[in-house]
């Protein structure tokens, strides 16, 4: 399985459903619990090709500079024509502009008073326009504008493994197995907001956590007015936008989710989820989900008939629109062997996009950066 390429599992196509709106600075907001199931169990599998759900491709060759190149791509934010990326290998964030320009890289530092220990998450100021980092170590945000200089970090008080910002200022934590007692307030395991100065508002989820515990992976999606979380352990669905926080629905299914690798991503409507029972196991079963009619589709296999290459679903967002992929160098040092083949197997691929990857990859060495490649979704996805 390509390691910067998770096979996905679900992609809901949603619409926001009229929500409730909290008011108040109280402990904890009980978000309804009788919020419709989707039920996913029992489905009839089908298969797809990529050209029924994507278009417009277009390939970003990823620039090395003298940077080691990326190891494993954790997550993507994109804002203001810059592409930032998580590599929880390397530790790092590294930032690329639309063409692919490596423009900067952000890891841990030994500089007072930016110093980072660590890179637990990030997020975007909006208003502010810069990258916000958390360090779990140290217990502090750092924020660098977007030409990657530092410029002002400030104590959060909170054990987290998530975090994201509104366009508030307000702060959206994901902490399901955490109990949070360093503040006045003892906060129970599970999700709530905090004010721009860190200062605790209201929960809306608790967890309960077990006695194996596997680590959420991009749970707590998207920032500014996009803010999405789908929970490893209660099944909730919920978006977030500045003290409205809508629960969409709870997701019906036998498996034993909280033992599950949950993998999450989402842009507006648009998420992108990912369960296995085993961690161990590469398989899995992707699902396209209407949150309003519930209509499903199983799917059985997704062959790629836009371009000759393995099968690589992209799995995070530009945009509410846009879906991004990648493929390493050292798959596309292979693409001759995949041109043969499906020419062999007189399978028609788009010859014009086959035709740029086939340029790309003649430029390439395998250790070069992967090519990031974005998907346009259909209208009626």
């Amino acid at each position: 399985m390509n390691k910067y390429n998770l096979l996905p599992v679900l992609l809901f196509c949603m619409i926001m459903p009229a929500g409730w709106r909290h008011s108040g600075n109280t402990d904890r907001v009980n978000v309804k619990q009788d919020t419709a199931g989707v039920d996913l169990n029992s489905p009839k599998k089908v298969g797809k090709l990529f050209s029924d759900i994507f278009s417009d491709v277009s390939f970003i060759p990823l620039e090395n500079g003298k940077q080691s190149p990326l190891s494993f791509v954790n997550d993507v934010l994109y804002f203001k024509g810059n592409f930032f990326i998580k590599d929880n290998t390397h530790e790092c964030i590294f930032c690329f502009d639309e063409r692919g320009k490596l423009r900067f890289k952000i890891e841990p530092r030994e500089r007072a008073p930016f110093e980072l220990a660590s890179i637990t998450d990030y997020t975007i100021n909006t208003s502010q326009e810069s990258l916000e980092v958390f360090d779990f170590s140290l217990g502090k945000i750092v924020s660098f504008d977007l030409s990657g200089n530092p410029f002002r970090e400030k104590r959060f008080n909170y054990y987290l493994r998530e975090f994201s910002r509104q366009s508030n200022g307000d702060y959206v934590v994901y902490s399901p197995d955490l109990l949070n007692d360093k503040t006045p307030n003892t906060i129970e395991p599970g999700a709530f907001v905090t004010d721009s100065t860190g200062k605790f508002k209201y929960s809306f989820l608790l967890t309960q956590t077990s006695d194996v515990y596997s680590e959420p992976i991009n749970c707590l999606s998207g920032f500014g007015d996009s803010i999405t979380l789908v929970s490893n352990y209660t099944k909730d669905v919920f978006l977030i936008n500045n003290d409205k926080v809508i629960k969409l629905f709870r997701l019906k299914y036998d498996d034993d989710w909280e033992q599950s690798l949950i993998t999450s991503h989402a842009s507006g409507s648009n998420i992108n989820i990912t369960y296995r029972k085993d961690i161990a196991d590469n398989s899995g079963n992707p699902v396209y989900l209407n949150a309003v009619s519930h209509s499903q589709l199983h799917l059985k296999y997704m062959f790629n008939d836009l371009f000759a290459m393995p099968v690589i679903t992209p799995i995070f967002y530009k945009d509410g629109r846009t879906m991004i992929g990648f493929l390493t160098a050292g798959d596309l040092k292979k693409i001759d062997e995949f041109v043969r083949q499906r020419d062999s197997l007189t399978l028609k691929v788009d010859k014009q996009l086959t035709g740029k990857l086939l340029a790309i990859a003649g430029k390439m060495t395998e250790n070069d950066n992967p090519v990031m490649i974005t998907f346009r979704l259909k209208n009626e996805q």
